[in-house]
Parts: structure tokens; C-alpha cells; sequence
């Protein structure tokens, strides 16, 4: 019923979905404000919430890269089709004097459009042509936070999260390095995901992230002086507290999600993975995360 290209932006299709598969949390949002899993009636792990995972220490370390992100390769707020773009959902004050706008990242993916097997893979226009220097100096200097994010995939406060999922990307990289063109970013690519996004202070509409699989996880991770957020899980009926500090793994295209509200400066960084470029380079997609996997790995490494 969702397509194989679900945006989540359809009301009628949502409403209709709604209808037809109501949340078992009926009544007030349920709010989720500690470590948690969020799953379905099949054990379907849909959701990692890890708030203030992040070090204060992290955090500032962070922020003060970013103030090092390349401008030009910044798309700034404007009138746009696309509300990932549009001036309307960015912010226009700053308690951290960051612009608000977003920047995307990729060491190899499709252009828009041109997403067959055969189609080339090109470095994001971030990191490339009069963006390339300054793209590969800021991705030196986040290295150790983009490491450390991916290895949250593997191993997280103890619990496994999604080690397969974690396998695949790396091979992933691994084939994608093959092509030479790509060789010199992805040297300092050190994140097992195939696409980023910076976001300064922008609210998200309602949404699913059509170019991901339905049972892959985007991460987000959010820093800054901000408070009163929440990532609401539309269908769920869930609300998750996103403070600084807090990452979150969520099945981003089989739950349909949004986050229109906070006071302060807020940044966040997202993570994820995009699907044709798995297929181009032949890498089997992960299935889904489910508790008995976590159970399991979790008695193997006792």
C-alpha cells in the first residue's frame, strides 16, 4: 500500500493508513524520554532512542566544526518544491550566530533521477570541483565523530544495534572505493552510511525517506542550545524528547516522522543510506532488526 517510494507526504495515502492500521497507543501521544526500543508486533526493532549519548565535550567539538562546513556548498533557504529546502521551515535567528540552512554530503552517489544500475556515481557537489579542498579538510576533522556515530551501529551502550546493517555498509565503502574517483574523498569518509545532511535550525514536516529501505535505519544526532523537542512518530501515536546530546536510529521510511518544534539553536546531523547505490554495487540489503537477533548477540558475547 506505501509504493516502493513512499514520501509520507501524501495526507490522503497517511489518513487512509491510519484507518486501516490504527496505533495501539491510543489517546495523548506516548512520550519517550530514556534509553528505548521502539518495535512491532513482530519484534521489528523501528526505532533506537539514546538520549544525552553524547558528551557535552562531543558536542561542542562538533559545533565548532561545523562553523568550518564549506558555505559554498551550503544550499541556503529559499522558495523551493522541496520543503527539505524551503525558507518556511528554517529558522531565521540563531542564539549560536549559525546560518540557517542545510548541507548535503555523499562520497558516491546518483544524481536525482538517475538511479539505475548502470547510471555513474558522482561525489556530492559538497566535496567537489572549487568545494574540494575545504570539503576534505572538514572531513579530516570530524573523522573521530563520524567513526564514532557508525560504530553505534555495531555496539551502543553495551547493546548490539544492527551489526549486519553495519557489515553491509562497510562493504559498501569497501566496493565504492573501486572506483578511482571516488578513492580520494572517501579516504576521509569515515562513516559506514553513503549520504549525510547537515541542518541547521529547520523543523521537519511529516515525512518517510523514500530513497532508504523500509528496514534500514537513518541516525540522528542532535546537538546545540535548544529544548522543547520532540520527534513524533506519526501512526506510532509515539513522541520521543529530543534534547542535545540525544541520537536516535529510526526505520526513517516505514515510519512516517516529524519534528516542527523546539526553542533555541538546534543542529542536526542525518545520516543515511541510499538504496541504488547499494544496488550498483551489488551489496545484499540487510533485513530487519529484531529482538531475538539482539537477545542472541547479546548471549554470544557473554
Amino acid at each position: 500500500m506505501l509504493g516502493s517510494r513512499p514520501s509520507g507526504t501524501n495526507d490522503m495515502l497517511e489518513l487512509q493508513l491510519e484507518r486501516k492500521w490504527g496505533p495501539v497507543q491510543q489517546g495523548p501521544p506516548l512520550e519517550i524520554s530514556r534509553p528505548s526500543i521502539i518495535m512491532d508486533e513482530h519484534k521489528k526493532i523501528l526505532a533506537w532512542c539514546l538520549p544525552f549519548v553524547l558528551s557535552e565535550r562531543h558536542q561542542v567539538c562538533v559545533h565548532l566544526k561545523f562553523k568550518k562546513t564549506p558555505n559554498d556548498s551550503a544550499e541556503e533557504p529559499s522558495r523551493s518544491t522541496s520543503w527539505r529546502t524551503d525558507r518556511w521551515y528554517f529558522r531565521e535567528w540563531s542564539q549560536l550566530k549559525l546560518n540557517s540552512g542545510v548541507v548535503n554530503l555523499s562520497p558516491g552517489w546518483h544524481h536525482q533521477g538517475h538511479e539505475g544500475l548502470d547510471d555513474p556515481i558522482y561525489i556530492s557537489t559538497s566535496l567537489r570541483d572549487k568545494n574540494k579542498q575545504a570539503g576534505n579538510e572538514w572531513l579530516r576533522d570530524i573523522q573521530e565523530s563520524s567513526a564514532i556515530l557508525s560504530g553505534m551501529m555495531a555496539n551502543s551502550c553495551d547493546t548490539v544495534m544492527h551489526p549486519d546493517l553495519y557489515a553491509v555498509g562497510q562493504e559498501c565503502m569497501r566496493r565504492l572505493a573501486q572506483n578511482e574517483e571516488l578513492t580520494d574523498t572517501l579516504q576521509w569518509w569515515a562513516s559506514i552510511f553513503n549520504g549525510a545532511q547537515i541542518i541547521s535550525n529547520r523543523v521537519t514536516p511529516a515525512h518517510r525517506d523514500s530513497k532508504s529501505c523500509m528496514q534500514w535505519y537513518d541516525l540522528l544526532a542532535s546537538i546545540g542550545s535548544y529544548h522543547n523537542a520532540s520527534l513524533d512518530l506519526h501512526g506510532a501515536n509515539i513522541s520521543i524528547k529530543d534534547g542535545p546530546g540525544t541520537m536516535i536510529a529510526l526505520c526513517g521510511t516505514a515510519v512516517q516522522h516529524s519534528l516542527m518544534k523546539y526553542e533555541g539553536d538546534r543542529l542536526c546531523y542525518a545520516y543515511f543510506r541510499r538504496d541504488s547505490v547499494h544496488a550498483s554495487m551489488h551489496v545484499e540489503a540487510a533485513g530487519w532488526c529484531k529482538t531475538d537477533h539482539v537477545e542472541a548477540l547479546l548471549l554470544q558475547g557473554l
